[in-house]
């Protein structure tokens, strides 16, 4: 046999692999005598049947009993699917099936402990082998000299050290109790737990909102580890698109693969909660699909999935047929529907390591910077709105006096529309900005002249507020004041932009 051959498994090639590993896929019965297999990365597929001596061991080898497939138990009746929710009033969703009714065959046994993986995947077998009832399971035997067959693996571990391959569902089973709907009050998303306490998210998730404002949801959960809870932002990776969030909840955290290499081809499952139209959200949804291809986007490496991504998704894990995170969901790509792509595991893990060193006083900066940035988005942008605001006035007032009218009259006509656009942003946005503008300005994280600048574009906007809530003086003293607060926002905001860090483009 040639050096590299590869198989098909639900249309995705998998591979290269030796023939040693072959022919242990052979004897798990992962590869049967129907499996299309390719010799060599051109060459023709054909029937595994047809490859000599792929089957002579499984022929020799003691035959063990037929493997049954664990069973997942179904939800309780009296406790409704958490298929599709409404945005405003999430309904309750049904407990994850408990460990204790999942139940493995003696032949599933056989091969899993046959399969010689160590450390905490062992651990593992054995709790899922006591839960079994105690089924006893008979000898296994060597391969190659001694050496116990494995089980097939996504490339996460050594070939000594390979992590079991589970189902779909066992996978799902396992991994979304820990998963995270992530509401604000203006963006949703995904997370998951990372660490214990500790959510991983991306960062454009959060980045319109005031962490005050955010509470995590876990759906997958019991009733009583469901939440909804605080969070408090500890770290926003500077270059990628991943947020940590510290929050008051006792569920596991996933397991994070030690290290990964892509793979074209590599089946993976996506968790997250994508958003149906305006009203609703469907709560920890499952995708199922292959890494497809590497790419770089704004200097950044990513990996674009085979699966439909859709907006809530974002922060999600990418996990491997193991149930290992390798990957988080970002950046789906807005003008290509269903094409979306995630972040590499070496880039999250970093993330973390980068967590790990940060102090408490540089938590404290980072959360500062946030309040600063979020603050003055909401000041940036309504202060837009009140120009606009400004600017209908005038040209109501001009197209008047060019009547031959008072410009009253013109003021009258416009000004139910722009009072009825803006009073909706004064009510979910004013009370808020004064209360943190009060915090922004003496907080000793941001230095004095960002905070003095940011006093000025504050004093300015509310200057602005004040000429559209109540219009004084004639035409021209109106549309004086108008070019003199519009420039000075103009001005201020491009200049805060540079203190912060935003690119003056966006």
């Amino acid at each position: 046999m040639s050096q590299e051959w590869f198989f098909k498994s639900m249309s995705a090639e998998l591979g290269p692999y030796t023939p040693a590993e072959m022919k242990r896929f052979a004897e798990m019965g992962r590869i049967d005598p129907d499996t299309l297999v390719r010799k060599g990365r051109e060459g023709k597929w054909v029937a595994a049947e047809r490859v000599k001596g792929l089957f002579a061991q499984v022929a020799n080898r003691p035959q063990a009993p037929p493997s049954v497939a664990p069973k997942t138990p179904s939800p309780s009746p009296t406790t409704p699917p958490p298929s599709v929710i409404v945005r405003q009033s999430p309904p309750r969703v049904p407990d994850p099936p408990k460990a204790a009714s999942i139940r493995l065959s003696q032949g599933k046994l056989l091969a899993i402990i046959g399969s010689g993986v160590g450390g905490v995947a062992l651990v593992v077998i054995l709790v899922l082998f006591m839960l079994s009832g105690g089924e006893e399971a008979g000898p296994t035997d060597a391969v190659g000299g001694g050496t116990t067959a494995t089980n097939p693996s996504d490339g996460t571990e050594s070939p000594d050290n390979r992590p079991t391959r589970l189902t779909t569902e066992q996978v799902v089973a396992q991994a979304e109790p820990s998963v995270a709907f992530i509401k604000g009050r203006f963006s949703s998303g995904t997370g998951f737990i990372v660490r214990p306490g500790i959510v991983a998210t991306n960062k454009h998730v959060i980045a319109a909102e005031l962490i005050d404002h955010i509470k995590v949801h876990f759906p997958s959960a019991t009733a009583a580890e469901r939440g909804p809870f605080s969070a408090q932002l500890l770290y926003k990776d500077p270059e990628r698109d991943l947020a940590f969030l510290s929050v008051g909840t006792s569920l596991p955290a996933l397991k994070v693969a030690p290290q990964h290499s892509f793979r074209r081809g590599q089946q993976v499952i996506v968790i997250g909660n994508p958003g149906v139209g305006e009203e609703l959200v469907l709560q920890n949804a499952i995708s199922q699909g292959v890494m497809s291809t590497r790419a770089e986007i704004k200097g950044q490496e990513y990996y674009q999935l085979g699966i439909s991504i859709n907006s809530g998704n974002s922060g999600g894990p990418v996990l491997d047929t193991s149930g290992q995170v390798i990957g988080v969901v970002t950046l789906k790509a807005s003008e290509q529907e269903g094409l979306g792509f995630c972040i590499p595991l070496p880039q999250l893990n970093a993330a973390v390591a980068a967590l790990d060193k940060l102090s408490s006083q540089e938590i404290a900066a980072i959360r500062s910077q946030h309040r600063l940035r979020v603050v003055f988005t909401f000041v940036t942008v309504t202060g837009e709105l009140y120009k606009t605001g400004m600017q209908a006035y005038t040209s109501a007032m001009e197209f008047a006096l060019n009547k031959g009218v008072s410009v009253n009259i013109g003021l009258q006509a416009v000004r139910g529309e722009v009072e009825g656009k803006l009073s909706a942003y004064d009510q979910v946005l004013i009370g808020d900005l004064k209360q943190e503008v009060s915090r922004i300005t003496t907080d000793p994280n941001i230095p004095e002249a960002t905070r003095q600048r940011f006093v000025d574009l504050w004093t300015n906007y509310l200057e602005l507020k004040s000429y559209v809530d109540e219009p004084r003086g004639n035409f021209d003293t109106y549309k004086a004041k108008y070019n003199e607060l519009s420039d000075n926002h103009d001005r201020l905001s491009q200049s805060l932009k540079l203190l912060l860090g935003i690119d003056v483009s966006e």
